[in-house]
Order: C-alpha cells, then sequence, then structure tokens
C-alpha cells in the first residue's frame, strides 16, 4: 500500500474594496466638477499611443478623478448596538 502526504492549502482573505461616493453624483455642481475633471484628463490621451499605454491613462485618470471629487462611500459600523450601550452608560 503506498503513502500519500496531505497538503493544506492556506486560505488567503481578500482584500475588502472600498466603493466610490456615487450618490453625490445626483448634485449638480459636483457631477459638473467631476465632468470637468475627466475632460481635462482625457484631453492627455493621445492616439497614437499603444492599447496598453491608453488603457493605463484612461484606468488612472478615472480613479485619480474620482477619488479627487467624488471620494470614497463612508461604511456604516455594524456593532450590533454595542456601541450604543457603552454610549448610554457613559451619558448616565
Amino acid at each position: 500500500m503506498g503513502r500519500f502526504r496531505l497538503k493544506l492549502k492556506r486560505n488567503v482573505k481578500q482584500k475588502a474594496v472600498r466603493h466610490y461616493d456615487v450618490e453625490k453624483l445626483k448634485d449638480p455642481t459636483v457631477s459638473e466638477q467631476f465632468e470637468l475633471d475627466l475632460a481635462n484628463r482625457f484631453a492627455v490621451l493621445q492616439p497614437d499611443s499603444s492599447v496598453a499605454e491608453q488603457w493605463e491613462l484612461f484606468n488612472t485618470g478615472m480613479n485619480d478623478s474620482t477619488e479627487a471629487v467624488l471620494g470614497r462611500r463612508q461604511v456604516p459600523i455594524k456593532n450590533g448596538g454595542y456601541q450604543t450601550k457603552i454610549n448610554k452608560r457613559k451619558m448616565a
């Protein structure tokens, strides 16, 4: 009978993705500012560069512009009301 060795695979946790605050685009002033910022960034794109370079410029331009104008969405902390109980005790 043969021998075998069991190897366990490490369970790698995925990095949490922080989303952009796209709700701000409902505000007309923020929307216009965002469009203006994107137009200024994409004026740099040149048609004679390679597809990979254009994609890199597009991707970084979108991410930088969105980060600058919209920012990241704030995720509420879910703690089951434990923090509110602590705050109530401190107030009393």
